[in-house]
């Protein structure tokens, strides 16, 4: 359920390389029609100044260029999972979800993610510890005359694992906000009475089907 990644240079249309004063300047030369007040529409208006706020920080740049996610983008990232189950539930229309603490499903719900990504990282780490050490234990005798296909192989497979490793930990970051955001909610659920059933939580989002939380995080991320 994640956005597609949007480039921040394509948006300002200027190159990789520009300077500040490059992207001060683009950035005021389509704030004149993009912003609300001049007509504009307001989500590309966003995308506008997330954009220039990135780029014009030095540090912030960096970051981005190195595609290294910024606080900016996990807070983004965890309102976009928290918002992506609120429109969910409501799109059950089941008034059995009254009887349904829905805030502590939301939480169990982070909660089961945080411990599947917690185990995805280890899983990817143990792998990766595993081949840095076949990697240790071999040679390659062909003396520079012939290519070191295993070697070759072993050290994209780790890089893959790296680049995993990272997302992991990016998602374990957005879910602990997510979480965090979720807490700061109540909710007093109807009493249940007996002939009430119990809530259908089988949904779909995105043209997929859900039997419950546990469901709906799988498939997402």
């Amino acid at each position: 359920m994640q956005g597609e990644a949007v480039d921040h240079y394509v948006v300002l249309g200027v190159a990789k390389t520009a300077t500040m004063d490059e992207i001060k300047k683009a950035h005021r030369k389509l704030v004149r029609t993009a912003h609300p007040d001049a007509g504009g529409d307001a989500e590309t208006f966003g995308k506008i100044q997330r954009a220039y706020e990135t780029l014009i920080d030095p540090e912030r740049r960096e970051r981005y260029d190195k595609g290294e996610p910024g606080p900016e983008t996990i807070i983004h990232a965890a309102q976009m999972y928290v918002s992506s189950i609120v429109v969910a539930l409501f799109k059950v229309g089941d008034a059995s979800l009254l009887t349904f603490n829905v805030i502590e499903g939301m939480q169990e719900m982070c909660e089961k993610d945080q411990q599947e990504t917690d185990k995805n990282i280890a899983d990817a780490q143990k792998k990766m510890d595993l081949m840095e050490k076949v990697k240790a234990k071999m040679t390659h005798n062909a003396d520079g005359e012939r290519p070191d296909v295993i070697g070759t192989t072993i050290n994209r497979e780790i890089n893959l694992l790296s680049v995993e490793i990272k997302k992991q930990e990016f998602r374990k970051s957005l879910l602990k906000l997510a979480h965090f955001i979720i807490s700061d909610y109540g909710y007093t659920p109807d009493e249940k009475q007996e002939e009430r059933r119990e809530p259908n939580m089988s949904f779909s989002f995105g043209g997929r089907g859900f039997r419950d939380f546990s469901d709906f995080s799988k498939a997402w991320g």
